[in-house]
């Protein structure tokens, strides 16, 4: 009869357990270095393009803003979305400018997060998943990149790239039983929508759909 194998040790199961959580919490390390010189260098001072929102937000406030104050162009852009997301911000935060940044920031993880999921599908269990999502968060979250962090206006340009991300994990998603197929494409056009309503870069979206 053949000799069956011991059991683990309850130490080795927990050993197991953990350490694809540990190897993931280094993966995202470069982004928790981030956090802190976000934290730490913020500041609540308007600069360069963040002083256009200041007549937007005083309309909010007199209760005179409307659709072509949000529609109106700045530079080559139509940023709908952005400009709701600073009344929003702006209410939340008691205007502190801070808020924009921190947003920033965290879409550029989210972004990140996002990459890794995407990988992890094309991947599958191959051991490369985790050092390729270490480098693109790496990238993603490099500190050469502090002006779109600490600038408040620059998470405007982190709107487009999530949504292509998240496009492209929309599509790859198999629709669960009883769900319309067209869901997922009815998904990526609302990203797609979102993306060109935020920077003039999201009108890439649209080839990357068909």
């Amino acid at each position: 009869m053949e000799e069956e194998e011991p059991k683990p040790s309850p130490q080795r199961r927990l050993f197991r357990r953990l350490l694809p959580a540990v190897l993931w919490v280094l993966v995202f390390s470069p982004a928790f270095f981030m956090c802190e010189v976000v934290r730490e260098k913020s500041v609540d001072v308007l600069c360069f393009d963040d002083w256009e929102n200041v007549p937007m937000l005083k309309k909010w406030r007199d209760g005179t803003l409307g659709w072509s104050d949000l529609w109106s162009l700045q530079i080559q852009h139509r940023p709908v979305v952005p400009r709701l997301l600073v009344i929003a911000l702006t209410e939340l935060s008691g205007g502190d400018n801070r808020a924009e940044q921190g947003l920033s920031f965290g879409l550029s993880v989210l972004i990140a997060f996002v990459v890794a999921l995407l990988l992890r599908r094309s991947l599958g269990t191959s051991r490369w998943v985790k050092p390729v999502a270490f480098v693109c968060v790496t990238l993603i979250v490099s500190p050469v990149l502090f002006q779109n962090f600490l600038w408040a206006t620059l998470f405007w340009m982190a709107i487009p790239p999530l949504c292509a991300v998240a496009m492209m994990l929309c599509l790859r998603t198999r629709p669960a039983e009883g769900v319309l197929r067209w869901s997922r494409w009815g998904g990526g056009l609302a990203l797609a929508i979102v993306g060109t309503l935020s920077f003039s870069h999201g009108l890439a979206l649209w080839p990357l759909l068909v």
